[in-house]
């Protein structure tokens, strides 16, 4: 083949591929922006429900420390209708089982770690009773009483102790 005549069909090949490619965007519709769309934004609800999940793994020393431990552990939130009264308050309590209290904050540390180890949410509250120091050890808080009742007597058996349930506002 003739050198000249290569030169022209790949020259003709190349400019066909480039027509190809390039002539399209010549006949698109352009892209038109609506700058003036309106976005409508839905109000907030009236009533939020805020539902506080067990805590994983805490130490709090003073009831100070517990109680800002407590508030900064809602995280769950809910939309819900406006509950009554009777089940606002009981939204509100929860649950805490009293494992031991001890003089001594060595022995409720140590009673603590077995705890934690057997993956429940143990921590220790001080206490001050006639001038004299407790450690009160405790597991929780848990949202309803059934499943406080569950985990006291899951703790009765793994330790073999004499635990009791309170109510934490």
């Amino acid at each position: 083949m003739d050198p000249i005549l290569k030169q022209r069909l790949t020259g003709a090949i190349v400019i066909s591929s480039l027509a190809v490619i390039f002539v399209p965007m010549l006949f698109d519709d352009p892209i038109v922006v609506d700058d003036g769309a309106v976005i409508e934004i839905p109000q907030l609800p009236e009533e939020v429900n805020v539902a506080v999940e067990p805590i994983s793994e805490i130490l709090v020393d003073t009831i100070d420390e517990k109680q800002n431990a407590l508030q900064s552990e809602k995280t769950i939130a809910t939309i819900a209708e406006k509950p009554s009264d009777s089940e606002n308050k009981q939204a509100m309590i929860s649950w805490l089982i009293q494992v031991g209290s001890f003089s001594n904050r060595d022995n409720a540390n140590g009673l603590v770690e077995k705890l934690k180890k057997a993956e429940f949410a143990a921590f220790v509250e001080t206490t001050t009773e006639q001038g004299k120091d407790f450690f009160r050890v405790r597991v929780g808080p848990a949202l309803d009483r059934q499943r406080a009742e569950q985990q006291r007597k899951e703790i009765e058996q793994k330790f073999d102790v004499k635990s009791i349930i309170i109510s934490s506002p």
